[in-house]
């Protein structure tokens, strides 16, 4: 089975609800296919963030999401895949 291990970025506004609809998708597509298996890993970013903790793009996830496999990211609503 096939295992990739995705940061999720759903920053402000729209984006958690674009971020969800997408992992529904990719729920859907594992269970379509059997042989794959998605993980997600929330990173907190954006406005939000920067009101709890003074800092918009704080250093965990811009430490955590370049070793994962892929990212979703709100801002773009793509998919980013990762060699």
């Amino acid at each position: 089975m096939k295992s990739y291990h995705i940061a999720v970025l759903p920053g402000d506004g729209i984006g958690p609800e674009v971020v969800s609809a997408g992992l529904e998708v990719l729920s859907a597509v594992a269970a379509r296919l059997g042989d794959v298996r998605f993980t997600t890993e929330e990173l907190a970013v954006g406005a939000a963030e920067f009101l709890r903790n003074g800092d918009p793009l704080p250093a965990y996830p811009l430490s955590v999401a370049p070793y994962r496999r892929s990212v979703w990211e709100e801002r773009r609503g793509r998919w980013t895949p990762r060699s």
